[in-house]
């Protein structure tokens, strides 16, 4: 189901009165699997009508679950029914469920829209042209309006004349690529002035600590025994990536192992096995994705697969690298596949393998 559709279907059906056990708050907690086209590799989306009671206000959220898992704390995106049906916002928005325990609603509100300024200022300039800072949800609802406090940016249609499709993808790609930006200023503010902002975030990317420092290893044996004595982070993303991807190879045949420390996935079939290394693309860098799993690629077989060229390799991304890196890595004997428009898409040699819907 296209975006348009899905929510234009919402609008016209959804009664709050009607309760929890209805086509249409099925149709919102199918959010997951009805707009998976729409979101990166890795992000998470989840629908709702309310729990407990119906909502005056449903819902459907995208997270990066670097940042949060749900809409309670941290930076998300949501797109918000008004009250009265006649709106739908789609939004840059803050949780506040944990910080309203702590202070109430009033204070909340206020210290969210301090923040939603706060982060605002710090985007580049334009980059947040035609956006709304207030929205509007036609309600007196607490939770209504703790939502109005945490936006950040919004856009508003009315569901009676919602955009043509491909405008409204146009907008929650600008969104998404928003969203990537702000959890990245909302880091990079807390790093040079912690506790200036309510809520806190998660780790960013090569943030903590190297546990490969100044480590050159001697010989093979060193590298086997100091790898396996370490611990290597790994995004809540990135695991979201590698169990989805995972479970899709499963169907065609391959058993994954997530087991085989350091490597990320390794795939086996008959008598093919392939070392896979899977990657965020972060703020857009295809570059930094690319080189990074073609350094381990080649790292991980030369020291954990006795050399043997038979293991073949593989790079799996969140979202394209461009046609021009996805040859490069085929010139270098790494297929590559990435999530896009709900279908994992890679080079030939990707699909012949079945490791890969369709090729590019």
């Amino acid at each position: 189901m296209n975006l348009r559709d899905y929510f234009q279907a919402i609008a016209t059906a959804y009664r709050r009165d009607a309760g929890l056990r209805t086509p249409t708050q099925d149709l919102l907690r199918r959010a997951d699997e009805e707009l998976a086209d729409f979101a990166p590799g890795g992000i998470t989306i989840i629908g709702s009508g309310g729990k407990g009671v119906a909502t005056f206000t449903p819902w459907v959220g995208f997270f990066n679950p670097d940042e949060t898992t749900n809409p309670q704390e941290g930076i998300y995106i949501v797109y918000l029914l008004s009250e009265d049906l006649a709106g739908l916002t789609l939004t840059l928005n803050q949780g506040m469920e944990y910080l309203r325990k702590r202070v109430g609603d009033s204070a909340a509100r206020q210290r969210l829209a301090q923040d939603a300024e706060t982060i605002r200022n710090a985007f580049p300039p334009q980059a947040l042209a035609g956006l709304a800072t207030r929205m509007d949800l036609t309600s007196v609802g607490a939770r209504q309006r703790n939502y109005e406090a945490g936006n950040i940016a919004s856009l508003p249609y009315a569901t009676a004349t919602l955009p043509p499709e491909a405008e409204l993808e146009a907008d929650l790609r600008r969104f998404l690529d928003l969203y990537e930006q702000a959890i990245e200023l909302k880091r990079q503010l807390l790093l040079g002035a912690p506790g200036s902002l309510a809520s806190p975030s998660g780790s960013a990317a090569g943030t903590e600590p190297d546990p490969l420092r100044d480590f050159k290893p001697k010989d093979d044996s060193d590298y086997q025994a100091h790898i396996i004595g370490k611990k290597l982070r790994k995004s809540r993303r990135h695991e979201t990536l590698v169990r989805k991807y995972g479970e899709w190879v499963a169907t065609r045949g391959y058993a994954a192992s997530t087991t085989e420390f350091p490597k990320d996935l390794v795939l086996r079939r008959t008598t093919d096995e392939w070392l896979a290394e899977i990657k965020v693309v972060y703020l857009g860098n295809a570059t930094e994705a690319v080189r990074a799993a073609l350094g381990q690629l080649y790292t991980y077989r030369y020291f954990q697969s006795s050399r043997d060229s038979s293991v073949r390799l593989l790079a799996v991304f969140t979202e394209t690298i461009g046609l021009a890196y996805a040859e490069f890595l085929a010139s270098c004997d790494v297929e590559a596949v990435w999530w896009e428009s709900g279908l994992w898409v890679g080079t030939p040699g990707a699909v012949s393998a079945d490791l890969a819907e369709i090729a590019y």
